[in-house]
């Protein structure tokens, strides 16, 4: 078997990635069913340059276990983030936000919505003292 056919050909934001699936599973538990075709149209928002469907689900299929995990290992698309993945989702909004307060003191346009990934990285940490560092971040970058 070749391990380059499980690999995807383009990059994935795994941020925004990790983001959608956090929103996509937020969803679900209010009452939404989970299918293929959500988590396909909210592609557009992580990877607008892949086109193939494979590409995703390889991804999905390589960090099964590590940052996310398949509930009750069933063929419907019910995801859900592992602890690590929670951590993950906080250690890349710390470093976009940091790097967006870098783009802004430069005058550049910044692109994300950072007010919605700091919302995202507060509710996800699992520390005072991070979450004080997350609000110190995003304050610094409102006052830019």
């Amino acid at each position: 078997m070749k391990h380059d056919r499980l690999r995807p050909k383009q990059k994935i934001n795994e941020l925004l990635l990790l983001v959608t699936i956090y929103s996509y599973t937020k969803g679900c538990e209010y009452g939404e069913q989970p299918t293929a075709e959500i988590l396909m149209g909210f592609k557009s928002e992580f990877a607008p340059s892949l086109q193939r469907i494979d590409t995703l689900r390889t991804w999905l299929y390589r960090h099964n276990g590590r940052i996310i995990r398949r509930i009750n290992d069933r063929r419907l698309y019910r995801y859900e983030l592992n602890r690590q993945g929670k951590k993950r989702i906080v250690l890349l909004a710390e470093r976009a936000l940091r790097n967006a307060i870098l783009e802004k003191q430069l005058g550049l346009p910044v692109k994300r919505n950072m007010r919605e990934l700091y919302f995202i990285a507060r509710e996800l940490a699992e520390t005072v003292e991070k979450r004080m560092f997350l609000l110190d971040l995003i304050v610094r970058f409102l006052r830019i």
